[in-house]
């Protein structure tokens, strides 16, 4: 049997644990006199990320202490995006818990089509929620993915949604 635990530089034992992190792949609906057109929610990252910095990226983070998935989701759009999204409308669909993924992080994707209505909604200041972390927040359109450069295989994800 495998031992989950560490001795810490202190001299504590502490329990060693992956940690739970939530995507969310936010769309909004555009209907204009040429059909119907859908934008993804993104942020670049900043210089104050640990990785993938001038990357674009679906609004992540990871889970809190005392929230649901749904509402660490609400809560990583709102700090990266400035969008207010009520966690009820969020759905996950996908649970990657290999151990071999990124850092061994269990990883849920949550997902929402925001309707028409949603057409006047303005997102943060332009720069993202939290310093040093988004440089940039955008609705991109779904057509132009591949014009940005992706952290964490976002755009194949977007992709396979739209299909």
């Amino acid at each position: 049997m495998k031992n989950y635990q560490i001795k810490g530089e202190d001299g504590k034992m502490y329990w060693v644990h992956r940690n739970i992190a939530v995507a969310s792949f936010i769309f909004k609906q555009i209907v204009d006199e040429e059909g119907v057109h859908f934008s993804i929610l993104a942020n670049k990252r900043g210089s104050g990320t640990p990785d993938n910095q001038s990357k674009w990226n679906c609004p992540c983070g990871y889970l809190d202490y005392d929230e649901t998935l749904a509402e660490a989701a609400s809560r990583e759009i709102l700090e990266e995006c400035g969008l207010k999204i009520d966690p009820e409308i969020l759905d996950p669909f996908f649970i990657n818990d290999d151990p071999k993924a990124h850092m061994q992080n269990v990883t849920v994707r949550h997902f929402a089509i925001l309707n028409p209505k949603y057409d006047n909604v303005t997102i943060g200041n332009g720069i993202g929620g939290e310093e040093d972390e988004v440089d940039d927040i955008a609705w991109i359109p779904v057509e132009k993915v591949d014009d940005y450069e992706w952290a964490y295989g976002h755009d194949k994800i977007i992709k396979a949604l739209m299909k």
